[in-house]
């Protein structure tokens, strides 16, 4: 009879957490086993089986991705750069479908159809009463982008997208027909 994959993988679980167990027990009297209670030993002694080995495969899993990767997870830094260069994920979107332009505006026009908020978060960010609220710093380095002869057009995704909870709506600026900047006003 052959045994399957994770029937060998539940061995070498519970043979990692055996071997922790036993570890501590003949580093002293402090192990597992030597417990005051019986049920402290066999709780302890359980959570060694089953955690040891997660530990094991946990800091496995880290090196595996500091060495694939070379960036170290969790804080995001590169310790090989050439090799994180590799994985770099290019910065946000510029591309969308031009099908979802809906009306050319100007940027007064813009500025009127995201007025900011006006309830009591303005208390607490009072950037966000300005055009756009909270996405003010985007919308002025957009406006900051505008040249002669570029567009701005407000922009929306097909009813489909909205009934499949993918919808976008917002604005965005072209250039000769081309996305240079995108601000996501509204999402579901």
């Amino acid at each position: 009879m052959t045994m399957a994959v994770w029937q060998w993988a539940g061995i070498a679980w519970l043979a990692t957490g055996l071997a922790v167990v036993c570890a501590s027990r003949s580093a002293g009297t402090d192990g597992p086993l030597s417990q005051e209670s019986i049920l402290s030993s066999i709780a302890l002694s359980a959570a060694l089986i089953l955690g040891a080995p997660f530990l094991l495969l946990f800091i496995l899993g880290v090196c595996f991705q500091m060495l694939w990767r070379g960036s170290i997870p969790i804080i995001s830094r590169d310790w090989w750069p050439a090799r994180a260069a590799k994985f770099a994920v290019p910065p946000g979107p510029k591309v969308m479908i031009t099908d979802w332009l809906t009306k050319k505006i100007t940027v007064a026009e813009a500025e009127a159809d995201n007025p900011g908020i006006s309830d009591d978060r303005v208390s607490l960010s009072p950037e966000a009463a300005r055009p756009f609220g909270f996405l003010n710093r985007q919308w002025e380095a957009l406006k900051a982008e505008i040249k002669p002869g570029d567009e701005l057009w407000s922009f929306c995704s097909p009813t489909e997208s909205w009934q499949q909870l993918a919808g976008l709506m917002g604005v965005t600026l072209l250039r000769d027909g081309k996305v240079i900047e995108v601000i996501i006003t509204e999402i579901n």
